[in-house]
């Protein structure tokens, strides 16, 4: 496939396909989607296998993957989709419970962007108002980084020194960069370059991450081992993906890793998750 431009339009839509063994929930997820001019759902099947074989077919931008099926569950038909279409990215979409929290934290290792809860009955899916702006947002949200890493400009190869001497003539000028050119002649930066021998030592390191974020998390905190500091990770998930989050960084990174709870005393070297829905 040639590289997706990074404008999602009626003409240019996002292709989504759903792979779940409940044709109401398809039917939901669809409807939804379709509603939406910049987002087309070009497949619809009820089980991982036959996901496989639509997904070498239709090519989708993203797949929007249940994980308790019959034939083929989610966690053994995403690997084979991925390879059936290398360029799709995966959203598991589970019902809210601890054992398809841990199966979704797996997901994420073989391969899968983001999760989302999916209502888990009829009554859940008329009053799910917030589970349809969440999938739309997240499927535009992984369309756009999967558009830009796919027309991303070749690896900078300047030297950390060459860097290093051009940094200062950046220093208060307006900021003219890539995606966010919108902010041209608009908000001015200064980037300050400490003198040598400074260091910046903080008191606290607080990170936020959305769509893409735990896979990115499971690379990024182990390189924070020996940060004398409490960490505190606010993660876009459903409150029962929070904890077992937590769980998973610790076991991924070897760093301490809690869900926060009211009261708790931050301590040092200690990963602290907000709940979902506190973040």
């Amino acid at each position: 496939m040639s590289p997706m431009s990074t404008t999602f339009s009626a003409t240019n839509p996002i292709r989504v396909m759903l792979v779940d063994d409940s044709a109401v929930v398809r039917g939901f997820i669809g409807r939804i989607l379709e509603n939406k001019p910049d987002i087309k759902v070009v497949a619809s099947v009820a089980n991982g296998e036959q996901g496989i074989t639509s997904a070498a077919r239709h090519l989708p931008d993203i797949v929007i993957l249940d994980i308790e099926m019959p034939v083929m569950d989610g966690i053994t038909a995403l690997p084979k989709i991925l390879a059936a279409s290398p360029n799709s990215k995966v959203l598991m979409c589970s019902t809210l419970t601890l054992r398809n929290a841990e199966i979704t934290m797996k997901a994420f290792s073989l391969g899968a962007t983001d999760c989302i809860a999916k209502p888990s009955n009829s009554s859940e899916i008329h009053s799910a108002s917030d589970f349809k702006t969440d999938i739309v947002r997240l499927v535009r949200s992984i369309a756009r980084g999967r558009a830009s890493s796919s027309s991303m400009t070749p690896a900078d190869t300047t030297s950390p020194a060459a860097k290093n001497t051009a940094a200062p003539s950046l220093a208060k000028g307006t900021f003219t960069g890539g995606a966010n050119s919108a902010l041209i002649n608009k908000t001015a930066y200064e980037l300050r370059k400490p003198p040598l021998g400074d260091s910046f030592i903080p008191s606290l390191l607080a990170i936020g991450s959305s769509t893409g974020g735990p896979q990115a998390l499971f690379k990024f905190i182990p390189h924070l081992k020996g940060l004398d500091v409490p960490i505190i990770l606010t993660q876009h998930m459903p409150a029962t993906f929070t904890k077992i989050l937590a769980q998973h960084i610790e076991q991924q990174t070897g760093i301490k890793a809690v869900e926060g709870e009211n009261g708790m005393v931050i301590e040092k070297n200690k990963v602290f998750v907000a709940p979902g829905g506190f973040h």
